[in-house]
């Protein structure tokens, strides 16, 4: 591909070889993330800091004492506007400009942050650079797992994110050690202590810059934009590009490619206001969607990870450890936890998001009110041993929470914004999650203190409550996810109801309606797909379709919408001057009279005839549809009614009524004449059995323009649709 670089790994590297080296790129932003959060825990007990930022001062033990919590918190939350800022910022750029370029701008002005945070003086530029560092960070946030999730295989989304959220974790981790180790450097009071590792984060943020430039866009967006070959090439560089990898690679391209075609028909606005609200978003529903992912980053604050981090040093102090050794008990529950995000790598895809959430619930859920528990006995206890006993009991739920968090709750609240938003919108879409975890995190950091100073151990309580309350909540409006295209997931939002029962039921319906099968042209594909109710055959590529120069507004092929007809006025008074009633509302029940054959652009119940008329009023439990499906000619028998289809390679497909065919306005009359109806002239030119002369085939063409007439029934009992308005449903007889 010319437009694609020589130097760009996709040249060199393809299916899993290339997705795995998507991911490292991407986990190298995820483990920036997990340092950036793990470092100013450390850098905040470093004696220069707190004496220059001016919250805090050495106590007679030697430890820090804060005098101005409040400045101390808002420089640690400050950084959460930025975060949510700079998702908001990331979001519009990645769906503009793509997923690479919004990597390179967010690990740019996060490096500047970096550089502002280790070289500040004060409070006030700490606070401005914590700010710069966190839009730079909710930009990153905002793209990556938008760019993972898009170049990976549904089969394998959440194993990827996994894997990038175990390094999330590992970030912490060396943020947790390497300040550990700088805190025994000289006699404690160097600013080296905590300007060297706020600096530690230049390098990885300077390769994740610099190494994104040789990585490719995702197809996916290369689509919705319409660079179709390079979307194409790299979809074949990541699935395969030879055999019935070549197959499968090009039969999710035509998905995609209809995917957009279908949403941008249904949006009409895309901006954030509008997402928030769902307003001009159809059938796709995305008020809803950001709901969800608003309150899902939410609630993964409130089951107590915040908590758990802040109160772990009293419950270690209550098991009688010494302040030595509360440091390496902390780093090590950090490693542990860790590597319990690794189960989450096998699980994710396995289990579901639904279930991984139920599980990490209830653990969460006991761990943290057995925590609480034990504290409450430890503090009570008035025999140093039993102290001691219920604190280690209490260090235990600890390290318990913590694992089971790593393993459930750490990875789905930012995969599952990643793979429910329509493409149009995606990186939006992921936006909002973002938003959703800098308004969870920024508020507890500054509630949590104030809640265990109030209340102490029974704050434990509190999150305990909140992982029973998510249970319910993610089984009542959250849908699965696992196992889904990215395609797919529009038509499990395509209920109109909040509910995820309802939002299944509908899926399985539309689903039902249309079964799509990614065909290759074999005899045993058609064969296969040709049995089973509600098929597509896939890989059919007519010329004229495939061919986009004769599409759209400058080619023979003149494609419009919203059309009205030069004729329709007079038509219409003529048809009144004759007693035929005009009927405006045809598509909602009431087709008796004249009406006007509209064409629909947003799939709404008010303009789909189909929804209101032909589903109630018509028994489909035997209609057998076919889509896109490779039909060689109709079959007549010697009456000239048409008895079945037969597909390529022979296969034939009997009726025991009807054939309906929908073909277009060039495919139609082509055919026609292949079946033996056509110009005889023609058809004995092209060696083909003349069934039925009939010279209007083929010519006369006109797309979408048609006249259609229904007449009313003597005895109304037999059935026919009724007009309806208001909030009445259609009366079918």
């Amino acid at each position: 591909m010319d437009q694609i670089h020589k130097f760009n790994v996709v040249h060199r590297y393809e299916k899993r070889s290339l997705l795995i080296a998507i991911n490292c790129i991407a986990g190298l932003s995820i483990l920036f993330f997990g340092y950036d959060q793990g470092m100013m825990g450390g850098v905040n007990t470093a004696y220069d800091y707190y004496t220059l930022m001016g919250f805090g001062h050495k106590g007679p033990d030697g430890e820090p004492v804060v005098d101005n919590a409040l400045l101390q918190g808002g420089i640690v939350s400050v950084y959460y506007l930025g975060t949510l800022v700079g998702c908001l910022i990331g979001g519009s750029i990645g769906d503009r400009f793509g997923r690479i370029k919004t990597i390179f701008v967010g690990a740019a002005v996060a490096t500047v942050g970096a550089c502002l945070q280790c070289s500040a003086m004060n409070h006030e530029w700490m606070i401005c650079a914590r700010l710069v560092n966190g839009w730079g960070t909710g930009i990153l946030n905002s793209i990556i797992p938008v760019w993972a999730t898009e170049t990976a295989e549904h089969t394998s989304r959440g194993q990827f994110i996994a894997i990038e959220f175990t390094l999330n974790i590992f970030g912490v981790v060396i943020a947790y050690w390497l300040e550990y180790a700088c805190s025994f450097y000289g006699d404690g009071t160097s600013s080296f202590i905590w300007r060297f590792p706020i600096a530690f984060q230049i390098p990885m943020l300077m390769l994740l810059m610099a190494g994104v430039l040789f990585f490719p866009e995702s197809p996916r967006w290369l689509i919705k934009v319409g660079r179709e070959a390079e979307g194409r090439y790299v979809l074949a560089r990541l699935r395969g590009d030879t055999g019935a990898d070549k197959k499968k690679a090009e039969a999710e391209f035509q998905d995609i490619v209809a995917s957009c075609e279908l949403e941008r028909s249904n949006f009409r606005k895309q901006s954030y206001f509008h997402m928030l609200f769902g307003i001009g978003s159809g059938k796709l529903h995305t008020g809803r969607r950001v709901q969800l992912v608003i309150w899902l980053q939410i609630m993964q604050e409130w089951v107590g990870i915040a908590g758990v981090t802040i109160y772990a040093p009293t419950i270690f102090g209550i098991a009688g450890m010494s302040p030595a050794k509360r440091q390496w008990i902390s780093g090590l529950n950090n490693i542990f936890y860790m590597f319990a995000t690794l189960v989450c790598v096998f699980t994710l895809d396995r289990i579901g998001r639904r279930w991984t959430l139920y599980w990490g619930s209830v653990g969460q859920g006991i761990a943290m009110a057995l925590a609480g528990a034990f504290s409450y006995l430890g503090q009570q206890a008035t025999d140093s041993g039993k102290a001691a006993s219920y604190g280690n009991a209490a260090v235990s739920m600890v390290f318990i929470f913590t694992a089971i968090f790593g393993a459930t709750w750490l990875t789905v609240p930012w995969l599952y914004p990643a793979e429910i938003f329509p493409l149009e919108v995606r990186a939006k879409g992921n936006a909002w999650g973002v938003v959703g975890w800098s308004i969870g995190n920024g508020w507890l950091t500054l509630l949590c203190p104030i809640m265990f100073e109030a209340i102490g151990e029974k704050t434990l309580y509190v999150f305990a409550a909140c992982n029973a309350i998510t249970i319910p909540m993610i089984w009542a409006l959250y849908p699965e996810t696992n196992q889904r295209t990215l395609e797919e997931i529009d038509l499990l939002f395509a209920s109109d109801s909040i509910w995820n029962w309802e939002a299944e039921k509908n899926f399985r319906t539309l689903r039902d309606q249309i079964t799509y099968e990614h065909g290759n042209d074999s005899k045993d594909d058609i064969e296969s797909v040709s049995k089973r109710k509600g098929s597509v055959v896939r890989g059919m590529s007519l010329h004229v379709e495939d061919n986009k120069e004769i599409h759209g507004f400058e080619g023979p092929t003149h494609i419009v919408g919203g059309r009205k007809y030069p004729m329709r006025d007079i038509i219409q008074q003529s048809a009144e001057a004759i007693g035929h009633r005009y009927s405006p509302i045809a598509a909602k029940g009431g087709p008796i009279g004249l009406v006007d054959f509209v064409q629909c652009l947003e799939a709404s119940s008010d303009g789909k005839a189909t929804r209101q008329h032909s589903a109630k009023v018509y028994d489909l439990s035997n209609v057998e549809l076919f889509c896109g499906a490779p039909v060689a000619r109709v079959l007549l028998d010697n009456e000239k009614r048409a008895t079945g289809v037969e597909f390529l390679y022979g296969i034939v497909l009997k009726s025991s009524k009807e054939v309906i065919l929908s073909c277009g306005t060039q495919r139609t009359p082509q055919l026609l004449m292949l079946s033996g109806i056509g110009p005889a002239s023609e058809m004995s030119r092209q060696k083909i059995p003349v069934l039925v002369d009939a010279p209007a085939v083929g010519q006369n063409l006109f797309d979408h323009s048609a006249f259609t007439s229904h007449y009313k029934l003597k005895d109304s009992s037999k059935g026919y649709s009724k007009p309806f308005s208001g909030g009445k449903r259609a009366n079918h007889g």
